[in-house]
C-alpha cells in the first residue's frame, strides 16, 4: 500500500506550494493480507461509508480521527 501527499513538482517559487513531499508505504507479509484488507474494509464502512478512506473528509474533527487511528490498530 502505498500513498503521497504533498507537491510533487517541489517548484518553491509559487505561493501556496507546500514545502514537503510525503510518500508512506505499509508492507506485510503475503499471507496477513486478506486479514488487513477486511479490517481496512470494515473501518472504511464504519467511518466513512461509501467513500475512500481520506483523512481530508474528516475535516478538523481530531476526536472522529483518533477514533479511525484507533480502531486501525485495534
Amino acid at each position: 500500500y502505498l500513498d503521497e501527499w504533498g507537491n510533487n513538482g517541489l517548484d518553491f517559487t509559487k505561493p501556496g506550494v507546500s514545502t514537503h513531499f510525503l510518500v508512506t508505504a505499509l508492507t506485510l507479509p503475503a499471507d496477513q493480507r486478506p486479514a488487513a484488507e477486511a479490517h481496512a474494509e470494515a473501518v472504511r464502512k464504519r467511518f466513512f461509508q461509501q467513500g475512500p478512506m481520506k483523512s481530508a473528509n474528516l475535516g478538523r474533527d481530531d476526536e472522529r480521527r483518533l477514533r479511525v487511528l484507533k480502531t486501525l490498530l485495534t
